[in-house]
């Protein structure tokens, strides 16, 4: 059987592909505060008010950077973790050091939970521990532009190989999905039949 290798970085690519976006959004946010400011100190003929709108749009300005730039630190840390699939069992591990493994015996459950905004995730449960895999981490694995990783965030099919290949290895494990998961792929089931015929 091969071994796979799943990095945790598609959240922290994701993210970061709306930098620009999120640069631009703050350029025009200032100068709006600019007018704003100058609009508010020729109207009450006060400098200082003028002053302090503008202070207020810088305020919102720097809390919605500081926003952005820890939610990708927050990806960035959760980048250094992987999910290795071998022989063994299935392995969760941060920056190379072993956090969590569940050998293919003690896999009891794989559970898909299919979600409208980034495709799902599954995880795996064993006794007393579970990985989590992401649709996210699945199918966005490099640099690409927002409209690529939105339209690789459509694709099910990398899930449903994985479930495939994590169900192969553990055919005793029970496979739950939630509701939208279930029509999602009954759906493709039909279609796929629609075509045979």
């Amino acid at each position: 059987m091969k071994h796979l290798s799943i990095q945790r970085q598609g959240s922290y690519l994701y993210a970061s592909g709306y930098r620009k976006l999120v640069v631009w959004a703050e350029v025009v946010y200032i100068v709006l505060g600019a007018v704003l400011g100058a609009l508010a100190g020729f109207l009450l003929d006060s400098a200082f008010a003028g002053a302090g709108v503008f202070a207020l749009a810088l305020v919102i300005v720097a809390c919605v950077w500081l926003g952005y730039q820890a939610v990708l630190w927050f990806f960035k840390r959760e980048s250094t973790e992987s999910v290795e699939i071998s022989d063994a069992g299935i392995r969760e591990t941060r920056r190379g050091r072993e956090q969590t493994f569940i050998p293919w015996d003690g896999v009891m459950e794989i559970e898909v939970d299919a979600t409208v905004v980034a495709g799902g995730s599954l995880r795996v449960k064993g006794k007393f521990s579970r990985i989590t895999l992401s649709n996210v981490d699945l199918v966005i694995t490099r640099p690409a532009p927002i409209r690529q990783m939105h339209a690789a965030l459509e694709q099910g099919r990398p899930m449903r190989e994985m479930v495939a290949e994590l169900s192969r290895r553990a055919p005793h494990a029970r496979i739950r999905m939630n509701r939208l998961a279930r029509r999602i792929w009954s759906l493709e089931t039909i279609e796929k039949l629609n075509r045979i015929e």
